[in-house]
């Protein structure tokens, strides 16, 4: 069975949405209620969950475009199977994950807002995380929020740390996208000790 993925009425005036950044991809496999995309209205900023578990076969709109109430955003179907392999057929290759780093930057907090603090990190390199676990804590004069992972992976650096002011659309870490946890691992972990464990011989 195939659902339509429409635009919901999110309030009372409101008509019509802005796609922001996608979470998810076509031909991924998604879980009831997973965040699929950021929608943007002149009232807030909301991730569309999807209303069903299956795979994403079809996104019918892109990141900017601007969607009416009840507009087609995307197409997911209960009984497809994702194009990637299903974890367990992908053990034998455990640190390939998707070959795909995402840096995580700076979300819009606010209408005004261009730049967040870098609070306590809830994760450290390495860490293995799922879609939206929070992984650090962003400060602003307007509220303090914890900002969700938007990938499935391994934490592989963190590029912002404790009390750094981050502009807008600013990188804070890098995400290997379904990368088992350890794959990623070593090298950052080594990153606070380049050379103490290394070279002696």
């Amino acid at each position: 069975m195939t659902t339509k993925v429409t635009m919901p009425q999110l309030g009372e005036s409101v008509v019509e949405g802005t796609i922001g950044n996608w979470l998810v991809e076509e031909g991924q496999r998604v879980e009831k209620d997973q965040p699929l995309v950021e929608i943007l209205t002149d009232k807030a900023d909301n991730e569309l969950p999807a209303p069903v578990a299956g795979v994403v076969t079809s996104i019918a709109a892109r990141t900017d475009d601007i969607v009416a109430v009840g507009g087609e955003i995307c197409t997911i179907d209960e009984a497809a199977e994702a194009s990637a392999p299903a974890p367990a057929a992908a053990a034998p290759a455990p640190s390939a994950g998707t070959g795909e780093v995402a840096t995580v930057t700076m979300p819009a907090l606010g209408e005004s807002v261009v730049e967040g603090t870098v609070g306590s990190w809830l994760v450290k390199a390495g860490d293995a995380v799922s879609v939206d676990q929070p992984l650090v804590e962003i400060l602003t004069d307007k509220a303090d929020n914890e900002l969700p992972s938007p990938h499935a992976g391994v934490v592989t650096r963190l590029l912002a740390q404790t009390d750094d002011v981050v502009a807008v659309g600013g990188p804070l870490c890098e995400i290997a996208v379904g990368a088992p946890a350890g794959a990623a691992a070593p090298a950052p972990a080594a990153v606070a000790a380049p050379s103490a464990a290394a070279g002696s011989e």
